[in-house]
């Protein structure tokens, strides 16, 4: 919106007499001055009602804005306006200033670059060259006005090309909240008015001459800004400068101690605490100067005497009188605010300090407890923080707010406890109460006998009848007042009537008890009527106090409530419902409490439903209505052939791995019928399983194999086994040939290529699905015996076909046996070269590119583990021992620092491998700038990982020079290790950290390195809003998936532990839909399960396992646990050989150096974190053994024992 502030000098005469236009005239200055920078702030050519009406109202002028809008802009009855409008669109003097411009010249361009206005060549046009031109042209019209009309930019006061015509002189808008008044911005500059000459013809004296003129007015011009800018910045920047603008802000340095310095109101400052409001008030001196300026005793505190010690002297004097004279300061407040309004004005206070004796500066006083100047009175918040939080608590002699101290008499120090104190302060509150209401009643003689005075007697006392039914009769807060609670009430009050006639008179209908619609039928309408349409629109009060507190300041007041009042659709006076909801008169604001006080208890004990115990029984009745059904439709097992297919593609996927892991489990491609029983039973079948076997054995030979259960795949599988062994002869050649990268599995499209190879006939789809075939359950990848298996299914009914596993099976016992003995000299040989260990420069990094895989990867894990860039001698010996460097250290220190500089960097160890990297780089952070806007821009499939092939094509599209098989290298030199597919964010972080270090390249990790503090500002503020979204999501509960998973990481720390004591609290490693809901009701789940378990269930299995929750985490797990039972074939074994100090315990450094030790892949702090519980810093055998369990039936295969024979050498 067009502010005041925003107004140069030169237009506020205008405005100031907006107000005396016609609507006419008012409409032209609308269209011709702000229609493109204030008016159509969005660009779309139109301007509706309800921005006209705040855009006139910021302009000043708030008379007849419908009118205005009917008469003279919205003619066609459309709800919108534009520029062109019929009769907004009159003959101005823009209009002719164009038409005078088009008929002499035919365009804006042509007059602009034939230097009829543009004169000097400076790009821009001050008034009076604007003048001079408009002379020069012929133009006789008014040239002022049509020099403020083309000047739109309020922050410049020049007129550009572009402001001629922005449509055919477009130009980017620069953004004005990120640049201050009269300051350029940093992409701002002078225009280029340079001659465009051919590069191969000499420039003329004369335009040189030229140049030369127009430079020296660029740097005159910019000069004059620079000294502009330099008289602008009137911030504050001295100890003095900062008292001026507390005083000037906020009345008087008490005042601004209270509101912006001390916010916790301890009565003292740290230095954090004193940056953050120095920072908040925009001090740009020295604040640690001014931090040593106020603290004078060097006590690491400043005090409210530090900054002014004449006001501190003035409170704590004024203080002490009142403590003297009162005893504490609520009481000395009661003294002064005896009418009871909750506020005092000056001549009260005054009245209070001479009654106190007090000499000092009572306005002075009264405008520094103050805390708003503008009120010209001052509430008890104001007058005493800690006598208004114990008045709100009822502790009329503040006890909760004083010290005692401790003694060492026990009587003396139980007498003088919190609960003994408070009793004695209550029962002399009370006692006081009694006496003085009995003298009362004795004084005036007089009391309520009647319904009318009783309710002027409640109305006296608390204000509203609301409030007296809430402290005087309600005790139970269900609704309801019995006879004798309403007489113990009427005894306190004072009631001096007929209670029984009274309880009677108001109970008209003889219920037997009394509502609040007895005392008070009109709020009773007016809370009830609000109550009911809170329950219809947001189902509890939880809810719906979570909804109307939108600022989260966990109360409403009077403008507040009107608000939402009117959002919510409330018909009665939102006024009059405060009153009635408010829990005291003086009260500025209501609280959940007071909408519904069994909602607030239930909101503090964590039941957000906050629901009735018959709402909870029926709600229980109903769940288990629903899991029983749940549970009686999972009983429902096959019961025929074709059931028992399904059954099996439902639960292993494809009818190969079914027949593979569901029937066959001895894997000897036949079954006979007791394991053909035992695996139904298994599933649950519950048809007739003999006959189920007829049906498969067509040939009658007692013996079912894969042929019987699927021809079509067998035949399929069976022509890609001997294909396969055709081309390789042995599976042992086939695997050697085919994982050609050593990573012991192959891929989907590695299998494609291999298909194409052996001459398989089939398309690529139908490659695919034969790896989909062969793969185990959950896997991805293929490994060696999942191609073995294929032969074994061919073998089991193709007598012929010849199953070879190693090359040396076809070999004759004399050549085996020359095989075992050449492969027994080659290992004692690399066993004697380990020993031995490299002795120079090359042997060393021959060794290190043996142990880590890459140069690269030796550098980053073995010689620079600290990723600082660069080494010195001592951790570069340091690396030579940890590989059995066995030569002379400082020899080979020498030779690579080739430029004596006393540290190695990359470049000096691989310079082949650094120019690459360096390349890669430059190209990189070229087009993207930081590596955050690099990875969001090339992680297109949010996985947040690059496999080889998308480095290909993203070095292709940030232009780095190298060919497509480079590019392969260069992946293989950022990765961590060769094993594995796929480059990290951290990876492209490192690469950025081996160049920086030798070539200076500036590098940023994150986009906020990037921004201004006032960008930063805006990004925190966007960042504060998510937070308190996120808290409103917790109030309300989670809703959806997204919001569910959040929940239990929040619960339980990770989403295997919330796998595991969560979800599946049964240890089944699967879930149905019936133990999903118990879990989700159990974390407070919200929203639809049922669609929430079906987004979850990916291949509509009907269960829910670990990888459908959280794929790649189960991937890492399953990798992990496959490892240790390779190497321990048992937890039991695995966990007595790493528990090392036998304390049944493993800490994070220990599972470190387990990992390390043997060689264990993967990032062990992640897999550590995956083990733990939430609160514990250890694991142990049974959360080892645990997260084991979680993905044994998504890798079977891979979690027994290895049956992966070693090649022969």
């Amino acid at each position: 919106a067009l502010k005041a502030d925003d107004i140069p000098k030169g237009w506020t005469a205008d405005l100031e007499l907006s107000n005396g236009y016609r609507m006419g005239e008012f409409c032209v200055i609308l269209k011709e001055r702000f229609w493109r920078n204030y008016l159509d702030t969005e660009s779309n050519g139109r301007m509706a009602f309800a921005e006209l009406c705040q855009v006139t109202k910021d302009m000043g002028r708030a008379k007849n804005v419908k009118g205005m809008w009917l008469k003279e802009l919205d003619h066609a009855a459309t709800d919108f306006f534009s520029k062109t409008e019929p009769g907004l669109a009159a003959m101005t003097e823009m209009d002719l200033f164009r038409d005078f411009i088009v008929s002499a010249f035919g365009s804006t361009l042509q007059v602009w670059n034939y230097l009829h206005m543009d004169t000097s060549r400076t790009g821009m046009l001050l008034p009076p060259d604007f003048e001079d031109a408009c002379k020069t042209i012929g133009f006789q019209g008014n040239t002022g006005y049509v020099y403020q009309c083309l000047n739109t930019d309020l922050w410049k006061n020049c007129v550009a090309r572009r402001d001629f015509d922005p449509e055919k002189h477009p130009e980017p808008q620069e953004d004005r909240a990120a640049t201050a008044p009269g300051k350029l911005h940093s992409s701002q500059s002078l225009p280029d008015i340079r001659p465009k000459t051919s590069p191969h013809q000499p420039r003329t004296t004369k335009a040189a001459d030229e140049i030369l003129k127009t430079s020296l007015q660029q740097i005159k011009m910019r000069r004059a800004i620079e000294e502009k800018h330099r008289k602008a910045n009137v911030g504050m920047k001295s100890l003095g400068e900062l008292k001026t603008l507390l005083v000037a802000r906020y009345g008087n340095l008490f005042s601004a101690w209270r509101q912006a310095l001390d916010l916790d109101g301890n009565g003292r400052l740290s230095f954090g605490e004193f940056c953050l409001a120095m920072r908040d008030l925009g001090y740009t001196g020295n604040s640690k100067a001014a931090w040593h300026a106020l603290d004078s005793d060097n006590d690491g505190f400043i005090q409210l005497d530090d900054l002014d010690p004449e006001t501190e002297h003035m409170v704590t004097s004024y203080r002490d009188a009142a403590t003297d004279k009162f005893g504490n300061m609520l009481a000395s407040w009661t003294d002064m605010c005896k009418d009871g309004n909750g506020v005092i004005d000056k001549a009260t206070f005054a009245a209070h300090c001479k009654h106190l004796n007090w000499t000092g500066n009572v306005g002075l006083l009264y405008a520094s407890l103050k805390n708003d100047r503008t009120r010209k009175h001052m509430s008890l918040r104001d007058y005493d923080t800690p006598a208004h939080m114990a008045f709100l608590r009822g502790d009329y002699e503040m006890i909760t707010e004083s010290k005692v101290e401790v003694s060492t008499d026990f009587l003396e120090r139980n007498s003088n406890s919190f609960r003994q104190r408070w009793n004695r302060a209550q029962a002399t509150s009370q006692i006081a109460a009694r006496e003085e209401s009995a003298f009362n009643d004795r004084k005036k003689d007089k009391a309520s006998n009647d319904i009318e005075s009783l309710r002027e007697l409640l109305l006296k006392k608390y204000g509203t009848l609301t409030s007296a039914w809430r402290f005087a009769f309600e005790e139970s807060e269900n609704g309801k007042v019995y006879f004798v609670q309403f007489c113990n009430a009427m005894r306190c009050l004072g009631y001096a009537g007929n209670i029984k006639k009274c309880f009677h008179d108001l109970d008209k209908d003889d219920k037997g008890h009394l509502l609040l619609e007895d005392l008070d039928a009109e709020s009773a309408d007016i809370i009830k009527s609000f109550r009911k349409l809170l329950l219809k629109k947001y189902g509890s009060y939880i809810k719906a106090w979570a909804a109307l507190d939108y600022n989260k300041s966990n109360s409403l007041d009077v403008d507040e409530l009107v608000t939402v009042c009117k959002y919510i659709g409330y018909k009665h006076d939102a006024k009059t419902l405060f009153r009635c909801l408010v829990e005291f008169p003086g009260k500025q604001s209501i609280s959940m409490g007071d909408l519904d006080p069994a909602a607030m208890r239930a909101y503090y004990r964590g039941d957000l439903e906050a629901m009735s115990p018959q709402e909870k029984g029926a709600a229980a009745r109903k769940k288990k209505e629903e899991e029983m059904l749940m549970a009686r439709k999972s009983m429902m097992g096959a019961d025929d052939l074709n059931s028992l297919k399904m059954e099996l593609m439902r639960k292993f996927r494809t009818m190969t791995a079914g027949w593979r892991f569901g029937l066959d489990i001895e894997c000897n491609g036949k079954l006979s019928y007791v394991d053909f029983a035992k695996a139904c039973r298994g599933m649950g079948f519950i048809g007739n399983i003999k006959g189920c076997w007829k049906e498969l054995d067509d040939d009658d030979s007692g013996l079912i194999t894969f042929n019987e259960l699927d021809p079509d795949w067998y035949d399929k599988i069976s022509s890609f086994s001997e294909k396969l062994l055709d081309k390789y002869t042995s599976y042992e050649s086939a695997w050697k040939k085919i994982d050609a990268d050593k990573s012991r599995a192959i891929s989907a499209e590695e299998f494609v290529e291999v298909c194409a190879d052996i001459g398989y006939e089939g398309t690529k789809k139908e490659c695919r699905q034969l790896f989909k075939q062969l793969l185990s359950p959950q896997e991805t990848t293929m490994k060696e015996k999942d191609l073995q298996y294929g032969g074994i299914v061919t073998m089991a009914v193709n007598r012929g076909f010849r199953m070879t596993m190693k090359d040396s099976d076809l070999l004759s016992k004399d050549d085996q046996a020359k095989l075992e003995l050449k492969r027994r000299a080659t290992v004692a040989q690399m066993e004697k070269s380990k020993v031995l260990g490299a002795k120079d420069m090359q042997s060393l990094k021959k060794e290190l590119v043996r142990k880590y895989g890459s140069i690269t990867a030796a550098w980053r894990y073995g010689l620079d583990p600290a990723q600082n860039g660069k080494i010195g001698l001592v951790d570069f010996g340091k690396a030579c021992r940890n590989v059995a460097f066995v030569g002379d250290v400082n020899a080979c220190f020498k030779e690579m620092d080739d430029d004596d500089s006393g540290v190695i960097t990359f470049n000096e160890l691989d310079a082949t491998w650094f120019e690459r990297l360096s390349s890669f780089q430059e190209c990189l952070l070229g087009k993207y700038k930081t590596y955050q806007s690099a990875w969001n821009a090339i992680d297109t499939d949010k996985s947040n990982t690059i496999g080889c092939e998308e480095l290909v094509e993203v070095c292709a599209e940030i232009g780095y020079p190298g060919s497509a098989a480079e590019v392969r290298l260069l992946f293989k030199q950022i990765i961590k290790d060769q094993s594995q597919k796929f480059v990290a964010f951290e990876d492209l972080q490192f690469g950025g950290v081996l160049v920086k270090t030798v070539t200076g390249l500036k590098t940023a990790d994150f986009d906020d390195d990037l921004l201004t503090q006032d960008e930063k500002g805006a990004a925190l503020r966007q960042k504060r809003a998510t937070i308190a979204a996120e808290e409103l999501d917790k109030v309300m509960g989670a809703n959806d998936w997204p919001s569910l998973k959040k929940e239990m990481i929040k619960k339980f720390g990770t989403l295997t532990a919330a796998w595991r004591f969560g979800l599946d609290v049964a240890s089944n490693g699967k879930m149905g839909l019936v133990d999903f809901s118990k879990a989700c009701r159990n974390m407070g789940f919200v929203g639809d399960i049922k669609t929430c378990f079906s987004q979850l269930d990916d291949d509509n299995s009907g269960i829910i396992t670990f990888n459908e929750i959280d794929s790649e985490c189960n991937k890492q797990l399953t990798a992990f646990h496959q490892q240790i039972l390779d190497k321990f074939d048992t937890y039991k074994i695995a966990w007595q050989v790493i528990d090392e100090n036998g304390n049944n315990e493993l800490d994070e450094d220990e599972f470190l150096q387990i990992c390390k030790a043997n060689a264990i892949q993967g990032n062990p702090r992640y897999l550590f974190r995956q083990h733990l519980k939430k609160g514990m810093s250890q694991i142990t055998f049974a959360d080892l053994s645990g997260v084991g369990d979680i993905v044994k039936d998504t890798r079977r295969a891979a979690l027994r024992h290895s049956s992966t024979l070693l090649p022969a050498e």
